[in-house]
C-alpha cells in the first residue's frame, strides 16, 4: 500500500559540496510539481550562465571572451514510500 511520496534533490556545483535534501508530499502529482519547477530552475541558471560566459565584440572591434560561468547540475525522483 503506497505511503508518503519524498522528492529526493540533489544540487551539484563546481568546486563546491553537493546538496541534498529531501521533502514529503500525500501524493505522486503534488510531488511533480515542485519537482518540475525545480528542473526548469536549473535551465533558466543554465541558460544565464552560458549567456554571461558568451563572447562580447566592443566597439574596438576587439573581441572578448569571459570565462566560463559553471552551472549547477541537479538531481531530482519522486520516490513513493511503501509502508512496511
Amino acid at each position: 500500500m503506497p505511503g508518503k511520496v519524498v522528492l529526493l534533490v540533489t544540487w551539484f556545483w563546481m568546486n563546491q559540496p553537493s546538496e541534498s535534501y529531501q521533502v514529503s508530499f500525500t501524493s505522486m502529482g503534488s510531488c511533480e510539481t515542485p519537482k518540475a519547477e525545480l528542473l526548469d530552475k536549473t535551465k533558466r541558471l543554465r541558460t544565464l550562465a552560458n549567456e554571461m560566459s558568451a563572447p562580447v565584440t566592443l566597439p574596438s572591434g576587439r573581441t572578448i571572451v569571459p570565462d566560463r560561468i559553471p552551472a549547477p547540475m541537479l538531481t531530482a525522483v519522486c520516490v513513493a514510500e511503501l509502508e512496511g
